[in-house]
């Protein structure tokens, strides 16, 4: 009997070929490949805008990483330099898809071309689902190393915080520095600030997508955000880049200062690890949808069908309508505006099934629960990821398409965050999600920024509405509605 128990949340669906991509990551053993070892979850789904896993295949997970790490500390480093090449492997063949010309490609290379190019992905997308599964524990560990050597809880949390400031930048990190030099020069009247802007785009242009979806950032929105900086104040955003540099630097003295068991020291390198892996494979897969427009331009063309209706299609689909010359009739493109309103994949026992239709309607009876009523809760507990207070409206963001709703100084409320959620990001006084720990892509950023965070809320997003006053203490990690 499965019990599935909810991994992840983002507002809605993923396109169907990204999660057919996932499932069969599991199912072609790729887990086990990453891990070394003998184990490879027999069941994974996406149902109802989330992702969800057997919960005995999660406990068995955990347990397994724990054994291997209590025998070898240095076990998840060894994992994190696989997953780390796995990604790398990932973002070379994403740069490589802007020279290939796609259209002297027979259909049956194209085909081949694109089962490769999947497999490629399902390595990356593997390495995600593992940093999910270490967010469930390891950074306990962390807070018992910082807990044991400060007892007070705000010079703790500011310890925790310079401990996880990234040490390897990532595009949002090196976006951010850009974008503010660019704020730098508009204020000073730099008659190259055009040029600057081309080339950010040029360079940061996919963080405004997240698996398939989203919209590249132009050079009309990069400037909006660069005016922005200047609206809020220049000199602040300096300081804030300066401050998270300082901090950095006094988490490697505190390494060096502390008088660190090897156990302990390789904690916090495995911390380091898989905080930039966490997010430098969120970002991958955001410059793949970016650099693979021509590539699912022409195969939409060879099977007449928009690009946006192949990502509502299997990758084996795809595959053999290529080498099988299909050209898909009205009633297909139906079937595929269905997908996109709403269907589930699932990985079971092994095999992959794709609902829609009818089926689809007849497995959410079976497995939708009645929604619980949370309008008297008003006050949640988390887990403080970065420090501070901060008093705002509360805008609920379900999916990448709300991010616009959030205005400076609101509390961004949201299941989880992704790079396409920076933009309001930076706006938001504090931000307070469902899901996520240390090293959480809202928890990273939110330290990264220097804003009050609390991750692991659980159901945030349903018991708070827009237009709700709330007072984040990212310290206590407590967020409350207040009634005034």
């Amino acid at each position: 009997m499965v019990k599935w128990e909810e991994i992840a949340r983002r507002g809605r669906n993923h396109a169907v070929l990204a999660m057919d991509i996932a499932c069969e990551a599991f199912q072609k053993g790729y887990l086990g490949k990453l891990l070394g070892k003998d184990f490879n979850p027999k069941h994974f789904r996406q149902f109802n805008g989330a992702r969800w896993m057997d919960s005995a295949e999660i406990a068995e997970w955990i347990s397994l990483l724990k054994k291997e790490i209590q025998n070898d500390p240095g076990y998840l480093i060894k994992v994190g330099s696989i997953a780390e090449k796995w990604v790398n492997e990932f973002k070379k063949e994403c740069h490589k898809l802007d020279n290939m010309d796609w259209k002297k490609y027979s259909n049956g290379k194209l085909a081949s071309e694109f089962e490769r190019l999947c497999d490629v992905q399902r390595h990356a997308y593997i390495t995600a689902y593992q940093y999910i599964i270490i967010n469930r524990f390891f950074p306990d560990a962390i807070i018992e190393i910082v807990s044991e050597r400060e007892k007070d809880p705000n010079r703790q949390m500011e310890l925790l915080s310079a401990l996880t400031s990234m040490e390897r930048k990532t595009d949002m990190v090196k976006e951010r520095e850009s974008l503010v030099k660019i704020a730098e020069m508009m204020q000073m009247g730099d008659e190259n600030v055009d040029s600057a802007i081309r080339a950010h785009v040029s360079k940061y242009a996919h963080l405004g997508h997240y698996v398939f979806y989203g919209h590249a950032h132009t050079e009309k929105s990069i400037r909006k955000r660069a005016e922005e900086i200047l609206e809020k104040g220049l000199q602040h955003e300096l300081e804030l880049l300066a401050r998270q540099r300082q901090k950095g630097e006094f988490g490697k003295e505190l390494k060096r200062k502390w008088a660190l068991s090897n156990e302990e020291r390789k904690q916090l390198d495995t911390l380091a690890m898989w905080i930039w892996l966490s997010m430098e494979g969120d970002e991958s897969y955001a410059l793949f949808t970016h650099k693979s427009k021509k590539l699912f331009e022409e195969v939409g063309k060879r099977l007449r069908l928009r690009p946006g209706e192949i990502i509502e299609m299997r990758a084996l689909e795809i595959t053999e309508a290529l080498e099988n010359n299909k050209v898909f009739d009205a009633a297909f493109k139906k079937r595929i505006a269905a997908r996109y309103n709403d269907s589930a994949i699932l990985l079971w026992n092994g095999k992959i099934e794709l609902l829609e239709g009818e089926d689809l309607g007849k497995y959410s009876k079976k497995e939708q629960k009645a929604e619980a009523e949370y309008t008297h809760i008003t006050e949640l507990k988390g887990m403080a990821a970065s420090a501070g207070h901060a008093t705002g409206k509360a805008i609920v963001i379900h999916s990448i398409t709300e991010i616009g709703k959030v205005k400076r100084g609101d509390i961004l409320v949201a299941s989880s965050t992704m790079p396409a959620f920076v933009p309001a990001m930076e706006k938001a006084a504090a931000i307070v999600t469902n899901e996520g720990g240390l090293l959480s892509h809202a928890a990273i950023v939110s330290r990264e920024f220097g804003k009050p965070c609390i991750v692991g809320t659980k159901i945030a997003t349903k018991v708070f509405k827009d237009g709700d006053m709330l007072e984040v203490d990212a310290v206590k990690g407590i967020v409350r509605k207040r009634s005034d």
